[in-house]
C-alpha cells in the first residue's frame, strides 16, 4: 500500500512579510580570509547578519552600507538585495511554507535567495525586481508584505 505524503500544512489564514528598508549586499571573503576579531567586530553591532561556510568559502550578507569596514577583504556582488521576512515562528517540521513563496516568484523568473534559521525564514529579492515580488506574493500566495521603517542596524 502506497503511503500519502503531505504536500503542505500552510496555515490558510494570511501570513504576514516584513519587507526591510535597507539593500542588502552578498560577499564572500577573498581566498586565504577568515572571519577573526576585525570582521567579528564588524558585524556584531548590525542587526541583521548572515554567515555561512562551506568547503569552498565564506559568504557573508550585510546591510549595503556597512561593508566598507572590511571591503578589502570581501569579493562584493553587484547586485543589491531587499529582505523579507516571513513573520512568526515557523516549526521545523512546516511543509510547503517556502513553496507557497518561490513557485509563483520562479514561475516570474523572480530569482531569490533564502536564509534559514531555527525560528523563520528570510527571502532575499535583488532590488529591481523587488516591486514586482511584492506584487505577486500578495496577489498569488497567502502571505501579505508589509514594508518597515524599522532598522536592520542596532541603536548606538
Amino acid at each position: 500500500m502506497a503511503s500519502t505524503t503531505r504536500v503542505s500544512n500552510v496555515r490558510e489564514m494570511p501570513m504576514r512579510i516584513t519587507l526591510y528598508k535597507e539593500e542588502l549586499t552578498i560577499c564572500k571573503l577573498k581566498p586565504g580570509e577568515q572571519i577573526d576579531e576585525e570582521i567579528w567586530k564588524a558585524l556584531t553591532p548590525m542587526k541583521f547578519f548572515s554567515i555561512t561556510q562551506t568547503l569552498d568559502e565564506i559568504s557573508i550578507i550585510l546591510p549595503s552600507d556597512e561593508h566598507h569596514v572590511f571591503v578589502d577583504r570581501l569579493e562584493l556582488s553587484r547586485e543589491r538585495y531587499r529582505m523579507m521576512r516571513i513573520e512568526g515562528q515557523l516549526d521545523l517540521d512546516m511543509v510547503g511554507v517556502l513553496a507557497n513563496i518561490a513557485v509563483p516568484l520562479k514561475e516570474a523568473k523572480i530569482p531569490i535567495l533564502v536564509i534559514g534559521t531555527f525560528d523563520t525564514d528570510y527571502i532575499l529579492v535583488n532590488e529591481g525586481w523587488i516591486g514586482l515580488a511584492i506584487e505577486i506574493i500578495n496577489q498569488r500566495t497567502n502571505f501579505v508584505v508589509h514594508q518597515t521603517t524599522n532598522s536592520l542596524q542596532k541603536p548606538s
